[in-house]
Parts: structure tokens; sequence; C-alpha cells
């Protein structure tokens, strides 16, 4: 009868000594993942802002061009609208 009981308080230690580690190594690992998370979201927050900034930057040299093809692709359309025309008559 004793063996059984010891047994069962080796195994209940046993259990109860691995799952307190598994608390620990699971608590090291969640500060270990939220530091890296902490890390990505700056690292994110930076790439975020200088894209922005690229975008910007590009939309406003890129203007001039972007107007020089309206302005021709206008002037095409037009050419093209009196061409059909021409082709009614």
């Amino acid at each position: 009868m004793n063996t059984i009981t010891e047994d069962l308080k080796t195994i209940r230690d046993s259990l109860k000594t691995k799952w307190d580690e598994l608390r620990v190594q699971t608590h090291l690992a969640n500060l270990e993942l939220k530091d890296d998370l902490k890390r990505w979201e700056a690292d994110w927050q930076q790439f975020e802002q200088s894209a922005e900034q690229a975008l910007h930057k590009l939309e406003e040299e890129s203007r001039p061009a972007i107007d020089k093809l309206r302005e021709t692709g206008e002037k095409l359309r037009n050419e093209l609208q009196e061409l059909a025309k021409r082709l009614k008559s």
C-alpha cells in the first residue's frame, strides 16, 4: 500500500515540476515574443513613414510629366474625334 501512495506522490510531484517548468518557459517565451513584436512594430512604423514620404515626393516630382501626358492624351483624343467626324462626312 505504501508503494502505491509513494508512486502516486512521485507521479504527482513529477507532473507538478514539469508543469511549473513549462509555465516559466511559456512566460519567458511570451516576453521574448513581446520584445520581437515591439521591434517589428518600430521597424514597421519607420517603413510606413518612409513609404509615405517617398510616395509624396514621387507624386510631386512626377506632376509635370503627368500633366504633360494628360495634355498629350487630350490632344490625341481631340484629333481622333476630328478624324472620326471626317470619316462620317
